[in-house]
């Protein structure tokens, strides 16, 4: 007498295609769970990063006309390059 025959459950009852594509579905969403976690340091990076940005620009008060000309005579810059420094500094305001 023979005894009966034992089948794994495990990926007999399932087509083959079906296990793959389940296992696929998992390696994708756990991908797609670390690329998620990923951009949400790169965000919060940038948030923090913009904060930093506003508090520093918004620290100081803007630096008039005037004051850089009188700020280019103190540091003891020649006067024939005052007004070439002046003009550079002008055109970054």
């Amino acid at each position: 007498m023979r005894s009966p025959k034992i089948r794994s459950r495990a990926t007999s009852d399932f087509p083959s295609g079906l296990v793959s594509k389940k296992s696929e579905k998992i390696k994708d969403d756990k991908d797609g769970d670390l690329i998620r976690q990923g951009l949400e340091m790169v965000a919060n990076a940038l948030v923090v990063g913009n904060a930093i940005y506003e508090e520093v620009n918004t620290r100081f008060d803007p630096i008039l006309k005037e004051e850089i000309w009188k700020l280019l005579e103190n540091i003891g810059l020649d006067e024939e390059y005052i007004s070439t420094a002046y003009l550079y500094f002008i055109d970054k305001l």
